[in-house]
């Protein structure tokens, strides 16, 4: 599963290379974008000096001056900016977050004895349970893939981007909404170590729909104004 998460990630970044390979041509911004950073935004890496040698080269009367965060020329900049920064960090954190469920997701088989209860199910019914645990790690791995590469989309609002979130975000908050109304506290293991681990990923699930929904009102309400 992590050398399929690996592959993918590592597509997306070569993919974003590509299309932006002509900005710089100092091998060591290549290398250090591919093997050093962690997003997409390949331009936020290699590409300052060049906008910068572009703002210097056009006079202010033929380019009027521009503000250059995601919301150029709202009003509004002042106020907006301090969600901009939340947002541009709470993406990064929830991206990464992604694959510390996964850490705790390939605990459970050992864990919780699967091994030995699933023995009690048929052969087809036992692999049906492995199929689906399976797509929900690789729709993990999705989640946290995605939102590390279309960081500055999101950021942006872009109308892909926001659905993506929404669905992220309904996706987290049913995790909870189960987790609360349809599991008990009473299935889960014994033991101070299960009961913090409980703790500890709803308080994950729950800081990922909040980030994921939040992004999605953020924009909604910055259009409805």
């Amino acid at each position: 599963m992590w050398l399929l998460a690996f592959s993918i990630f590592a597509a997306l970044k070569w993919l974003t290379w590509w299309q932006d390979r002509g900005i710089s041509t100092e091998p060591w911004r290549s290398a250090g974008y591919l093997f050093a950073w962690p997003g997409s935004a390949r331009l936020a890496i290699h590409g300052d000096l060049h906008s910068r040698a572009r703002v210097l080269a056009v006079s202010p009367s033929v380019h009027p001056a521009c503000d250059t965060s995601l919301h150029a020329g709202d009003s509004r900049a002042v106020t907006i900016a301090p969600a901009e920064r939340f947002f541009d960090a709470a993406l990064w954190l929830a991206g990464w977050g992604h694959f510390v469920i996964l850490c705790a997701s390939f605990q459970v088989p050992s864990r919780l004895a699967w091994k030995k209860d699933l023995q009690s199910l048929l052969p087809f019914n036992r692999k049906l349970l492995w199929v689906q645990s399976g797509f929900t790690v690789l729709t993990i791995i999705a989640f946290g893939v995605l939102t590390l590469v279309l960081h500055r989309e999101l950021l942006r609002g872009d109308r892909a981007a926001l659905g993506l979130a929404c669905f992220v975000g309904v996706y987290w908050t049913t995790r909870v909404l189960v987790d609360a109304f349809y599991f008990s506290h009473t299935d889960w293991p014994k033991g101070r170590v299960f009961t913090m681990g409980h703790i500890l990923l709803t308080s994950l699930f729950s800081s990922l729909a909040l980030t994921y929904l939040g992004l999605v009102l953020w924009h909604w309400l910055l259009r409805g104004n």
